[in-house]
């Protein structure tokens, strides 16, 4: 985790089961159907504040790079009982109003199945379906950037890349995120 080049970390983990959000009719993402693309599973929380300060970023990603291959999979990992139910979470993911489809992992099959161990944090797969990058915790936008850019340019040479997001590695102040509170 949080290491500062690529690593092979194995095969990504299938996403478990449980109710989605944001793809048609609900239907669940499969991985396998994303082969020939990269990949970034983000997990968090929404009562977490270090996801909350977390998710800009990942959200631009999401926007920039889909038209050069990346695709974006949230993971609402819950931290509170209330977080489980389907209603709750559809209220709290309406309101972040994120480009990319979450899957409510209630039980937190999906986050054993990656042996995740933070909140936030992110996975970074290439196009053959390889773990490449883990970050955990806030900070480290620049080195998930860069490994994104890589692992795009592997998969498609002449990907016309958009420019950076990310301008620190350092984790969003509070200045940054008056705004926002833990529900």
């Amino acid at each position: 985790p949080n290491a500062a080049g690529l690593a092979s970390c194995g095969p990504a983990p299938r996403l478990r089961s449980g109710p989605w959000f944001g793809t048609p009719g609900g239907r669940p993402v499969r991985l396998s159907g994303l082969r020939g693309r990269v990949v970034l599973v983000h997990f968090f929380s929404t009562t977490c504040i270090s996801c909350r300060r977390a998710l800009p970023e990942v959200e631009e990603w999401a926007r920039r790079y889909r038209p050069a291959g990346l695709r974006v999979i949230g993971v609402l990992a819950p931290e509170f009982g209330f977080e489980q139910r389907s209603a709750v979470a559809r209220t709290a993911l309406r309101s972040l109003d994120l480009p990319f489809p979450v899957l409510l992992d209630a039980d937190r099959e999906t986050y054993d199945a990656y042996r995740d161990r933070a909140l936030p944090s992110s996975y970074l797969i290439d196009a053959r379906g390889t773990v490449r990058s883990i970050g955990f915790g806030e900070g480290g936008a620049v080195r998930t950037e860069t490994a994104i850019r890589t692992l795009l340019r592997a998969a498609d040479p002449a990907a016309a890349l958009p420019p950076r997001v990310a301008e620190t590695d350092a984790p969003r102040s509070e200045e940054h995120t008056s705004e926002l509170q833990s529900p």
